[in-house]
Order: C-alpha cells, then structure tokens, then sequence
C-alpha cells in the first residue's frame, strides 16, 4: 500500500501505521486514512530532524488527537 513517490522519499505506509498504531482503532484509524499526506509529511520532517522513533509516535499522537478535536468541534457544529 505504497505509491512510487512515498517509497522513493523513504516512508510508507507502514510508518504510518507504525507511529500511529495507537490511533488504529475505530474513528481514529479514518483520521489515518484521511488525513494521510499530512501524517506522511510530518512522519518526514521528524525523520529529517533526526527524533526518534518515541519522538515520532508522540508527533504523531498529537496530530491524531488535535485532528479528532477539530474533527469533533466540526461535528457538534454541523449536527445531523
């Protein structure tokens, strides 16, 4: 589950899934899916700053938490 270009740039999908395996569950996993390329990239600057793989889970923890923060607001925002 790879595109061309992710490979070449050295991170894959299963990155993702590994920085973000904590989120894998139930609505998260859609903020995964959705929000792909910005996990990717941040996945990248991580890995381009040097952080570890903690330092990555933890970036990326936050993201998936402020993402479903914003993902509920817009929820309550709109309902039905």
């Amino acid at each position: 589950m790879q595109s061309g270009s992710e490979e070449s740039q050295g991170i894959t999908f299963d990155d993702v899934t590994k920085y973000g395996g904590v989120f894998l569950a139930g609505a998260a996993s859609s903020l995964l899916i959705e929000h792909r390329d910005k996990i990717l990239d941040l996945i990248r600057g991580k890995k381009e700053e040097g952080a570890s793989d903690e330092e990555i889970k933890q970036a990326v923890k936050e993201a998936l938490e402020e993402l479903q923060t914003q993902q509920s607001q817009i929820s309550s925002e709109n309902p039905g």
